[in-house]
């Protein structure tokens, strides 16, 4: 601006002088009326400058006094930062990640200011200032989603903020725990797996679940179906599958539940014709069993349908010979029959047979 005082006289020109740190020396002479000077003169980018201005009128060849200096940096602000994204995130905090504004506009970057909202679309505030391209903001609530803005800032002030970057502040799902996986009625070619969620589920609700068989075979794949815990599975007769259930939600797939081991198969039927062993003597006439007043000997039948699986044992029980209803297990080894020893003579006792295979127990036969 033009002097207060003119000195009673027009003013000629004016005199620009520039301290680049070894005193004011004259710059330029700017005419009258113009009021604005470009210096381009050997500056050195990042650096700081130090201008005053003189004014000289046409009564007086001297200049004036001079005007106090300004201070400018030969830099503009900075560029936008791009690629923002996070790093690592729990339920209450999280790491973001940025790259550099490809311009600094002359100056280094010295600081970045990171401002987020409130997790409900609210305005932004100051979370972090760092001299760094990351930083860890804590004290979040945990499944909010978040927006969080970011500004390089120099010596000559603050670039833009780059476009908001959204993110759930929450962490992968815990693991689900040991899925119950049976058999599926009339079939020996599948399994039926079922699962509950996860106690952890990372801070954000679970989208979706998949089926490992054997460590790293995808059997089944519910990435965005979070109604569905039980599902049948085809598989192969008589193959035995380790199975675990992953849950996944907004930041990825958690670890694996509890493995279970499993064959594919359904669990065999009752065996048959549980019954008192019988001795034939030497002569045809009068059948009788094998008992005795403390044992008795019995035999059975193998299942019709094993199920898809051989039948590896068998569990024998009787009850307490006094109609209590309460079964124990007598006998469990390969044969099909058994003597049963220490009876009570004079009891009536009753017995029932389940057979084992590498799928499970199966159904019991009727009493005897």
């Amino acid at each position: 601006d033009i002097p207060e005082s003119t000195g009673c006289s027009k003013l000629d020109v004016y005199q620009v002088e520039r301290d680049a740190g070894y005193g004011f020396e004259f710059l330029k002479y700017v005419s009258v009326p113009t009021k604005v000077l470009t210096d381009e003169k050997q500056l050195q980018p990042g650096a700081l400058y130090l201008y005053r201005v003189s004014a000289r009128n046409l009564a007086i060849p001297e200049f004036g006094p001079h005007s106090s200096y300004i201070t400018a940096y030969a830099a503009s602000i900075p560029g936008m930062v791009s690629n923002i994204g996070f790093v690592a995130s729990t339920p209450t905090s999280i790491t973001l990640q940025w790259d550099p504004p490809a311009a600094n506009g002359g100056a280094p970057i010295d600081t970045y200011r990171v401002q987020a909202d409130d997790g409900l679309g609210g305005v932004f505030a100051d979370v972090a200032v760092v001299t760094e391209p990351y930083a860890t903001i804590d004290a979040l609530h945990p499944g909010r989603p978040y927006r969080f803005r970011i500004a390089p800032e120099t010596m000559v002030g603050s670039g833009p903020f780059a476009p908001s970057y959204r993110q759930v502040v929450a962490t992968v799902p815990g693991p689900p725990d040991a899925p119950l996986v049976e058999s599926v009625l009339g079939f020996v070619d599948r399994v039926r797996v079922t699962w509950s969620e996860p106690a952890d589920t990372g801070g954000s609700l679970i989208l979706g679940y998949k089926i490992v068989f054997d460590g790293d075979c995808d059997r089944y794949d519910g990435t965005s179906i979070t109604s569905v815990t039980s599902v049948q599975i085809m598989c192969e007769t008589g193959v035995t599958h380790m199975i675990s259930v992953r849950a996944r939600n907004i930041i990825g797939w958690g670890p694996s539940s509890p493995e279970v081991s499993r064959v594919c198969g359904s669990e065999p039927g009752p065996p048959v014709n549980l019954a008192l062993m019988r001795a034939v003597p030497p002569t045809p006439i009068d059948i009788i069993d094998l008992r005795t007043p403390t044992s008795m000997t019995l035999r059975w039948d193998s299942p019709e349908d094993t199920g898809g699986s051989p039948i590896r044992s068998y569990q024998l029980y009787r009850d307490g010979g006094d109609a209590s209803g309460v079964y124990t297990l007598v006998y469990a080894g390969e044969g099909n029959s058994v003597t049963v020893n220490a009876l009570t003579n004079g009891r009536t006792y009753r017995y029932y047979v389940a057979a084992v295979t590498d799928t499970g127990v199966g159904e019991r036969s009727s009493v005897f």
